[in-house]
C-alpha cells in the first residue's frame, strides 16, 4: 500500500503536513541538519530523501524511500 506525505510550505514559520487524508498546521523550528516541523502532536523532520514522522506517538519514518519537490513549496513523500 502506498502511504503519501505533502508538505505544503506556508511562509517561513509555517507549513500544512497532510497526510492519511488528515491535513496539520505545523510550525518550523531550528534543525542542526535538515527541515523540522512541530505541532502539538505532530513531529516532521525531512533531509534529502529522507523523512520521519510521528503523530500522536506513533513513528512513520517508513516514509524514507522517495521524495519529490513538486514545487519550491511543496514536498511529497511516498512509501
Amino acid at each position: 500500500m502506498v502511504k503519501k506525505l505533502t508538505l505544503s510550505i506556508i511562509n517561513d514559520k509555517y507549513a500544512e503536513l497532510t497526510f492519511n487524508n488528515k491535513t496539520h498546521l505545523i510550525n518550523h523550528e531550528k534543525s542542526a541538519s535538515g527541515n523540522k516541523y512541530i505541532s502539538e502532536n505532530v513531529l516532521f523532520w525531512g533531509k534529502d530523501n529522507h523523512a520521519m514522522l510521528i503523530i500522536s506517538g506513533k513513528s512513520s519514518n517508513a516514509l524514507l524511500i522517495s521524495h519529490q519537490l513538486t514545487t519550491s513549496k511543496k514536498h511529497c513523500y511516498t512509501k
